[in-house]
């Protein structure tokens, strides 16, 4: 790696998977209040049950149209002293730099698996204003060692 050149890290959101995300939020956005609203009104005594289990649905709806919309995708760029983050949505793009002192911390975090699925790791790179910036995903605690210290070596810490 040259002086001048980054080294770079990319935290992909793919974008096929939006829409995805989109179309699932509709079924609960639509068919929630659809098939629930006969239990809501006219007022009964068991339509607050049905407007708590409506409005979890709406939620739900909610953060999966959250989670198509705003996840950006990131793009890590590493040079001696600075530190880069571009966020892409499907919108727009926003560029932050950061000088190298103000990280405080490259650290490797376990991700604990879920039904019997292994555990997988990650590099957090915690920034002096409380902002935490996470690697993609490693199968090994010994890979997110390995990427880690490549984000030191690149930074010059």
């Amino acid at each position: 790696m040259a002086h001048d050149t980054p080294y770079v890290h990319e935290v992909p959101f793919p974008g096929w998977i939006r829409p995805i995300f989109c179309a699932l939020a509709a079924i609960p956005l639509i068919m929630g209040p659809v098939e629930l609203w006969r239990g809501v009104w006219p007022p009964t005594w068991i339509s607050p049950l049905f407007a708590l289990v409506m409005f979890a649905a709406l939620g739900a709806g909610a953060g999966l149209l959250w989670i198509g919309l705003a996840t950006p995708a990131c793009i890590y760029r590493f040079r001696r002293g600075a530190f880069e983050v571009e966020e892409r949505w499907p919108w727009g793009r926003k560029l932050t730099s950061l000088p190298a002192t103000e990280i405080m911390r490259i650290a490797v975090q376990r991700i604990e698996g879920s039904d019997g699925s292994p555990d997988s790791y990650r590099v957090m790179i915690a920034t002096v204003g409380d902002r935490e910036f996470a690697s993609r995903r490693y199968r090994t605690a010994t890979e997110a060692q390995a990427e880690a210290a490549r984000f030191r070596k690149a930074l010059g810490i």
